[in-house]
């Protein structure tokens, strides 16, 4: 079956550029308290042609109030794909409550050396600093950059304080296939789907 080599000519063709763009998103709204739907933010990704596919993705978060240990926060790309960046950090069979720290201005990194989910807080302080988020970045690595992302944060547990979603940004860096990439992909999917439908 010819697929595998179709794959491999898209991936031969991402080092023809290489475009790098931040996103920032203020929002300012609550939180809700022990609601586990929570809050789903949109931030819209023009920065980049349609062709353009992600390689390297952080995600800067900038929340306050709030109880730390009750907040559980994902992203969700426009080919909908998920991470997860954390999920009640501190929460264990020993400590139901989680950490206290109210609030965070943090950046999430598949670079960084800690979890904020395993990362000690100091009750009633901001976070601050650099973390790796739960599910790792590069899973979203040759999707789409243009598009939807979407940012969902709820606070799983009543009490503990109001959280507000202050901003989010994301910083994507991409790479464009070379136009004669593009055409033969066109070419060799056409082939494949005659293909399929002789079959």
């Amino acid at each position: 079956m010819k697929l595998p080599i179709y794959s491999a000519g898209l991936i031969l063709g991402l080092a023809a550029g290489t475009l790098h763009a931040q996103s920032t998103f203020p929002v300012n709204q609550f939180v809700p308290d022990g609601n586990p739907v929570g809050l789903a933010v949109t931030g819209m990704v023009t920065n980049f042609s349609n062709y353009s596919l992600v390689t390297s993705v952080t995600l800067g978060l900038n929340v306050s109030g709030g109880y730390n240990g009750d907040l559980y926060a994902e992203l969700v790309s426009p080919d909908g794909g998920v991470v997860t960046l954390f999920n009640q950090p501190g929460v264990t069979t020993g400590n139901p409550f989680g950490f206290g720290g109210s609030g965070m201005n943090v950046t999430f990194s598949d670079l960084a050396i800690a979890t904020l989910q395993s990362s000690p807080e100091t009750a009633g302080s901001t976070v601050t600093g650099q973390y790796q988020p739960l599910t790792a970045l590069n899973t979203l690595d040759y999707t789409h950059a243009d598009g939807a992302w979407t940012l969902l944060i709820a606070d799983e547990a009543d009490g503990g304080g109001q959280a507000t979603l202050v901003s989010w940004n994301l910083n994507l860096t991409t790479t464009v296939p070379e136009p004669s990439t593009l055409a033969l992909l066109g070419i060799s999917s056409a082939a494949l789907l005659a293909r399929l439908r002789r079959r």
